[in-house]
């Protein structure tokens, strides 16, 4: 990528921390790490800046509350870190900072892999200095299944967790965690703490852009159910998407109205489905959004599963159902396999979407299912207007307005559904229309130096980059 606009400042905190991955750099594949570090405050600071990013992306939360996800979509040789005033989360005494990072250990649409991953994080506030090294509890996530199915051909993999191994008190409890050990097989010995500046990461710059828009959504409603008989194998699949198709299809799918939304949930239940039976509900958001799916389970079984699909919309009563291989082999769906007793998980990748079925299997019991969703989309002010006496224009424009929304995050994207690429022939529209709704050029500004980052031999530009699609 070209030079970073604007250096690092030879006393800026970050230059002291150090990447940190759990193990070093083997067994990347599809790989979740968690992070935490507690330290005690005698006073909260007016401000307190924090520097952050992780390699590929990661979530943080304060002393047990969330806070945001990043860094924005970029290249090693000037990886993009985020800077955050989180004195609004922190209290004197003992505070615990937890992290969540992901790294897809391959090159995607939106990324090119090198080999490493790792978080990097640097405070300085007054005569306390906090700064990611050797001393952060870290560990490769327990519950996370590593061989998974593509979410699509552009996209990451699918999320399979097992509530059983993480009940995610690592980010909530006020007690540090015990007992985190690494797999002997993550013990290479390379990567584990990384100096700053050492390759593939030779340097580190400013985002560039605002942090994203991120707020709870309530689901609309359960707008169709059914029942059936699971397929073959169900516990053991890598990919709950696609088998999902022609059992989806197959079922007999009744209308329905029998969610309760509440303040923060959208609640509903699921009957028995007997050992090798499933119990689905079809629930629309009420519109299309860009996001991950928080849910919690009441009731479950530890042999039982819960999957979730997400639809760009409905066919009929039931969430749109792509043949297996159609539309890039998309495969958009999550698993969390049930503890007893209660389940709760936030899934990671943000996905567009606005419809999800819930599809309940192996449960002896009936089930209560919660489920909520954190939206995250570029922060548009959306001044510009339009109304005339034609309802038609007028939703016409309501419906090109939330287009461009939830195709603007860390870049412009095709669509925020199977692909989140940032083709360049789309870009230059939507930065057209951001001209006319909103007026902010920071998103056209870093597309311009991400598209130059990745050129052919003979200087042409990809179709869109950061990306593995050099056909395109």
């Amino acid at each position: 990528m070209p030079a970073a606009p604007t250096a690092l400042p030879a006393d800026h905190p970050l230059r002291q921390a150090q990447w940190i991955w759990p193990g070093g750099f083997s067994y990347l594949y599809n790989a979740f790490a968690h992070y935490r570090k507690d330290f005690t405050l005698a006073k909260v600071p007016r401000r307190a800046p924090l520097s952050i990013t992780a390699d590929q992306h990661y979530r943080l939360w304060i002393n047990g509350r969330y806070v945001c996800r990043g860094p924005a979509r970029g290249y090693q040789e000037s990886w993009p870190f985020d800077d955050l005033d989180v004195a609004t989360w922190l209290r004197p005494g003992a505070n615990w900072i937890s992290v969540e990072v992901y790294n897809p250990g391959i090159s995607t649409f939106k990324y090119l892999h090198r080999m490493a991953a790792g978080l990097l994080v640097a405070v300085r506030w007054g005569s306390t200095t906090l700064v990611s090294d050797g001393s952060w509890l870290r560990r490769r996530s327990p519950s996370q299944r590593t061989d998974t199915a593509r979410l699509s051909i552009q996209l990451d993999f699918q999320e399979h967790v097992d509530a059983s191994a993480d009940n995610r008190a690592w980010i909530t409890d006020p007690t540090p965690p015990t007992g985190w050990t690494i797999d002997p097989k993550h013990h290479s010995g390379i990567g584990d703490c990384t100096p700053f500046s050492r390759p593939p990461w030779d340097a580190v710059e400013p985002r560039g852009i605002p942090m994203l828009r991120e707020e709870e959504l309530i689901p609309a409603g359960v707008v169709s159910r059914a029942t059936g008989t699971c397929a073959t194998g169900w516990r053991a699949w890598d990919n709950v998407s696609w088998p999902w198709v022609a059992e989806g299809r197959a079922a007999t799918w009744t209308a329905a109205d029998d969610g309760r939304r509440g303040e923060r949930w959208l609640e509903l239940d699921l009957p028995a489905t007997g050992n090798n039976g499933f119990a689905a509900a079809t629930i629309a958001l009420g519109t299309f959004v860009n996001g991950c799916v928080s849910v919690e389970v009441d009731g479950g079984e530890a042999d039982a599963c819960l999957d979730l699909h997400y639809h760009e919309g409905l066919q009929g009563l039931r969430g749109d159902l792509r043949q297996p291989g159609d539309g890039c082999a998309v495969a958009l769906a999550s698993r969390l396999h049930l503890r007893d007793g209660a389940s709760r998980h936030e899934f990671f990748h943000n996905l567009g979407h606005g419809v999800i079925t819930v599809v309940a299997r192996g449960n002896r019991a009936p089930l209560t299912v919660r489920l909520r969703l954190r939206t995250a989309v570029y922060p548009f002010a959306m001044r510009g207007r339009f109304a005339c006496g034609e309802a038609t224009l007028n939703a016409i424009h309501a419906a090109s307005r939330l287009t461009q929304q939830v195709c603007a995050s860390d870049a412009y994207v095709d669509t925020p559904w199977r692909e989140q690429a940032q083709w360049w022939g789309d870009a230059r529209v939507q930065a057209a229309n951001t001209f006319h709704l909103d007026g902010d050029a920071r998103l056209l500004a870093r597309g311009i130096r991400s598209i130059a980052g990745q050129r052919t031999a003979d200087g042409l530009t990809y179709g869109h980059a950061p990306t593995i699609a050099y056909n395109c």
